[in-house]
């Protein structure tokens, strides 16, 4: 997968398995110092979520991101927690 500036990725230990027939995949991901486990689950035949979960599994709050590859929807979220987690700068 490819990552942006500041991101890495690390397997994580359950790195795809089948839920209900559906493909589920788990990534780890160090973000601005942060990190966050992620899910990719395909919810069809071209289309994959990305959410953040827990480091047991469970879901959490944060809105899911969707797009046509598990990669592009695990980036879009990547770019997200990106923006929302950068440290601020103070203006002059």
């Amino acid at each position: 997968m490819t990552v942006a500036s500041g991101l890495s990725e690390v397997a994580y230990p359950i790195t795809g398995h089948s839920l209900r027939g559906r493909r589920v995949q788990k990534i780890e991901q160090h973000i601005n110092g942060r990190l966050y486990y992620i899910e990719l689950s395909q919810v069809q035949r071209q289309r994959w979520r990305a959410h953040v979960v827990t480091a047991q599994g469970a879901p959490t709050a944060l809105m899911p991101f969707y797009d046509d590859t598990a990669d592009a929807a695990a980036q879009r979220l990547a770019d997200w927690l990106t923006r929302l987690t950068r440290p601020s700068v103070a203006h002059a």
